[in-house]
């Protein structure tokens, strides 16, 4: 573990006597850009998909199964959730929790795109050939996940 230590740093009017430790492995700037090109890729599609939550929010309490309780909430925690753990993927520390994070979200939020399958409101014009093949990308999103785990 690489500690950058600061002892006694003096402030006018304030003195610093405790030790201020930062651990550089958890952000890893010296290795920015360490993890793979493709990792980053992931990130940034979970992290502007769940941004997107958040400027058409409409648009995804569309898709959400009545089954399930107040959509309006669903959509926000699905939102933060997928920018979340999109930051979470290009922290070397985090990314194996965080590529575990997406594989659970991915499956739940599968009802959703069976939902957008059975119910033509849901599907919001999408022709159903392009839903068919949402639901096997599901599982090759949860494949790509899993790489890095």
């Amino acid at each position: 573990m690489k500690i950058c230590e600061i002892r006694n740093l003096t402030f006018p009017n304030f003195e610093i006597h405790a030790a201020l430790l930062f651990n550089f492995q958890l952000l890893d700037f010296k290795n920015f850009m360490a993890l793979p090109w493709h990792l980053y890729l992931m990130a940034a599609i979970y992290i502007l998909a769940g941004l997107n939550h958040f400027r058409v929010p409409r648009l995804y309490q569309r898709m959400i199964p009545p089954a399930l309780p107040s959509p309006k909430a669903l959509n926000i925690v699905s939102g933060l959730a997928e920018v979340a753990l999109g930051i979470a993927l290009c922290i070397p520390l985090t990314s194996a929790w965080a590529a575990w994070g997406i594989i659970v979200l991915l499956i739940a939020i599968f009802p959703a795109n069976v939902y957008m399958l059975t119910n033509e409101r849901a599907a919001m014009g999408v022709p159903k050939w392009v839903l068919l093949l949402r639901l096997p990308l599901q599982i090759a999103l949860i494949a790509w996940a899993y790489v890095y785990t």
